[in-house]
C-alpha cells in the first residue's frame, strides 16, 4: 500500500505521457494525521498481541504514517465512551484529528436495549410565515435527545453530544458492528451468532441500524463495515476470524482486510489539515557547537537543566543544601555557540539539608520549578529563590525510595506546558524489574500520576566483569526533554573509568550519550518503540564528559528550537574536566 498513488487514469485521460504523467500524484487525505479511536476489544491493542498479529489500525498507522492515539478497551459498550474521551483529552489536549469509533457489539450481546433516540413535548414557540403579519406565540410539539445510559440509542446521544463539544471541528467515523459469529472462550462466556436475538429479543440488524442513524442525527460520518467489509462468518468466510472457537474477533487475515477497506473508505471523508502531513521531515538533531563554561560558571556537579525563559536557566548542583537549585544566564549567536555564561545562586540554596538534587523543570504558569531527589525519590517544588513551597509530585508507591537500586532513582524530570504534563523516570530498572527497563511516568498538573510507560534502554558495551573491576561505570537515563507534540527526547548514557594505573585510565575511559525519541501512545503495555537521533563519545584523551542534563532552550533567529546539554565534571576532577554546554537544532 502506497501513500502517493499514480493517477494514471487522469494522465490518459488527459493525454499526459512520459515524464509528466508520473509526477500527476495523489496524496491521501488521512496521512500524516492523529487519529484517535475508541472501541472494544476488536481495536484493543491486547488482541493483536495475543495473537500475534498485526491489528488493522496498525496497518494503517504504517501505510499513511498516523499517529496513532487508541483507547479502546476490550469488553466496553457504548456508555464508555466518555471515559474513553476524557482520557484522549488529558493526554493529547486539542492535538487530534480525527475520531473513529467501533462500538455496539457488546451492548447487542450484554442485551442493552436500542431504545428511542427523542422524547416529545409540546412547546410554544414564537413563529410566522407572512413577512406583511407580526409572528405569534404556536403550541407545537419539540423533541429532546434521550439522554439515558440503559439504552444505546441514548448511551450514543450522550457520547456524540460529548464528542461534538469538546472537538467541534474533529472530524468523527462511526464504524458499524462487524457480522458475528459463534464465540466460545469458557464455560461462562458462549456467544452465540447472529442469527439468535439477544435475550431482551433484538437482533444485531438493529444496533447496525442504530450507528447509521446516529450518523444522520448527530452529522457524523459512518463507515458501514457490517456491509462493506465483505466479512462473514456464517457463509464461508471465517477464515477472516481469530480461531474455530472465535468467530467474533477478526484474526490476521480479517484485520488485513478491515484496513483494506478503511483505506479507500476514509479517501472520502474531509480531515482538517492540521495533522503533520505524510510527507514531513521526521525530527532530527543538528549538532551546533560544543563549548566550555568552566571559566564563566566554574567546577561544579551540574545535574540538570531547564529553559526558563529568553537567555536564563535553572540548573541543579546535586551537592549544594536545599533544592541545589543555581541559575546560568547562557546567551547563544546566531549559530548556537555560546557568546556568554555567567551563574548566580538564590538564597534558598544554602544549609546542609542535601538530598542529591539531580533533575530540574520550570512551569511558566506558577513561575516555579521543580526538582528531583535521588537519595529520598522526591520530586519538590521551589519558589524562584530556592524556597520549598512545600508541593511535590505524589509518586506512586511502586516507585518509591524501597523500589529503587540504590543511586538509580530519579534523575530525569522534565515538563512541557502544551501538554500540561512533567515526566519522570528512574536512572535504572526498578526492583523486580527486568534488566535495561525502565518506567516513563508522567504526571499531571495537579501533582498526581497520569501514564506510565515501558522503555528499554540499550545493552552497555562494557561487560559485567569490566564494572566489577571499574573505578567508576554509570549506565541509565539521566535526562528526558518533553516536546510540544507529546514525544519525549531520551537521554540514554554510559560511562567507564577503569581501574588500574593513570595510562589505563586515560587510554580506555570512555562516556556514550545517546539521544533517542520515543512518542507515547495509547499503547501502554508494550516497549515504546525509539529512535535513535544521535549518539557521541567522549575519552579521557578528548572532552571527557558525563552529560546528565538536558532541556529544551530558546529558538534562534532561524526560528530552529534549541536542545542544551550539560555534564556533571564532579567538581573538575583535579582539573582533567570541564563544564560544557553542547547545543543543538532541533529540525
Amino acid at each position: 500500500m502506497r501513500k502517493h498513488l499514480v493517477v494514471s487514469l487522469l494522465a490518459a485521460v488527459l493525454g499526459i505521457t512520459g515524464a509528466l504523467a508520473q509526477e500527476v500524484t495523489f496524496t491521501h487525505p488521512w496521512a500524516g494525521k492523529r487519529v484517535a479511536l475508541f472501541g472494544d476489544s476488536i481495536t484493543d491493542p491486547g488482541l493483536g498481541r495475543d495473537g500475534g498479529f498485526t491489528m488493522y489500525w496498525a496497518h494503517l498507522q504504517e501505510w499513511l504514517n498516523l499517529d496513532i492515539y487508541n483507547y479502546a478497551v476490550s469488553g466496553r459498550e457504548w456508555n464508555d465512551i466518555p471515559r474513553q474521551l476524557r482520557a484522549l483529552q488529558a493526554e493529547h489536549g486539542n492535538d487530534v484529528d480525527a475520531i473513529l469509533i467501533l462500538m455496539g457489539t457488546n451492548d447487542f450481546n450484554m442485551g442493552i436495549p436500542t431504545g428511542e433516540w427523542f422524547t416529545e413535548k409540546e412547546e410554544y414557540v414564537l413563529a410566522g410565515t407572512d413577512m406583511n403579519e407580526p409572528a405569534t406565540m404556536q403550541l407545537r410539539k419539540r423533541r429532546y435527545p434521550v439522554m439515558d445510559n440503559t439504552t444505546v440509542k441514548g448511551r450514543m446521544n450522550i457520547a456524540l453530544k460529548l464528542i461534538k463539544e469538546t472537538y467541534p471541528q474533529c472530524p468523527i467515523v462511526l464504524l458499524t458492528p462487524l457480522h458475528r459469529g459463534w464465540f466460545r472462550l469458557d464455560e461462562g462466556n458462549v456467544q452465540p451468532e447472529e442469527s439468535y436475538q439477544n435475550r431482551v429479543g433484538e437482533y444485531l440488524d438493529s444496533y447496525v441500524n442504530a450507528v447509521k442513524e446516529a450518523a444522520n442525527i448527530w452529522s457524523v460520518n459512518v463507515i458501514d463495515l457490517h456491509a462493506v467489509s465483505n466479512m462473514n462468518p456464517l457463509y464461508g468466510q471465517e477464515g477472516y476470524f481469530k480461531a474455530d472457537w472465535d468467530h467474533l474477533h477478526p484474526g490476521k487475515e480479517g484485520n488485513l482486510r478491515l484496513a483494506q477497506v478503511l483505506y479507500y473508505q476514509l479517501l472520502t471523508i474531509a480531515v482538517n489539515d492540521n495533522g503533520k502531513g505524510a510527507d514531513e521531515k521526521p525530527l532530527a538533531l543538528t549538532e551546533l557547537s560544543h563549548n566550555t563554561i568552566t571559566n564563566a560558571v566554574g567546577s561544579g556537579q551540574y545535574s540538570g537543566i531547564t529553559h526558563i525563559g529568553g537567555n536564563h536557566f535553572a540548573v541543579v548542583h546535586d551537592k549544594l543544601g536545599g533544592g541545589g537549585l543555581l541559575f546560568f544566564l547562557i546567551r547563544l549567536r546566531e549559530d548556537g555557540s555560546v557568546e556568554f555564561a555567567s551563574k548566580s545562586v538564590p538564597e534558598g540554596t544554602a544549609g546542609s539539608d542535601r538530598r542529591d538534587n539531580e533533575g530540574v523543570a520550570y512551569v511558566p504558569s506558577t513561575r516555579t520549578v521543580f526538582i528531583s531527589a535521588e537519595a529520598d525519590q522526591s520530586i519538590r517544588e521551589y519558589d524562584l529563590q530556592g524556597r520549598p513551597t512545600g508541593r511535590q509530585l505524589a509518586i506512586p508507591e511502586d516507585m518509591g525510595i524501597s523500589h529503587i537500586t540504590r543511586n538509580k532513582g530519579f534523575e530525569a524530570l522534565t515538563y512541557n506546558a502544551k501538554k500540561h504534563l512533567f515526566w519522570t523516570t528512574t536512572e535504572g530498572p526498578l526492583l523486580g524489574d527486568e534488566d535495561l527497563i525502565v518506567r516513563l511516568q508522567s504526571f499531571g498538573e495537579d501533582l498526581n500520576p497520569a501514564s506510565r510507560y515501558t522503555y528499554q534502554m540499550d545493552a552497555p558495551a562494557v561487560s559485567a566483569q569490566k564494572v566489577a573491576d571499574a573505578r567508576g561505570y554509570v549506565h541509565g537515563v539521566p535526562a528526558l526533554a518533553a516536546l510540544d507534540d507529546g514525544s519525549l527526547i531520551v537521554m540514554e548514557r554510559e560511562v567507564y573509568v577503569p581501574g588500574g594505573s593513570v595510562k589505563d585510565k586515560l587510554n580506555d575511559s570512555f562516556t556514550t550519550t545517546k539521544l533517542f525519541l520515543v512518542k507515547p501512545g495509547s499503547d501502554k503495555d508494550s516497549v515504546l518503540p525509539k529512535r535513535l537521533l544521535t549518539r557521541f563519545d567522549t575519552s579521557a584523551l578528548s572532552s571527557f564528559a558525563n552529560y546528565e542534563g538536558m532541556c529544551v532552550g530558546p529558538r534562534l533567529p532561524d526560528s530552529r528550537q534549541t536542545l542544551l546539554l550539560i555534564p556533571d565534571s564532579q567538581d573538575g576532577s583535579s582539573g582533567l574536566t570541564q563544564e560544557y554546554i553542547k547545543v543543538f537544532a532541533i529540525e
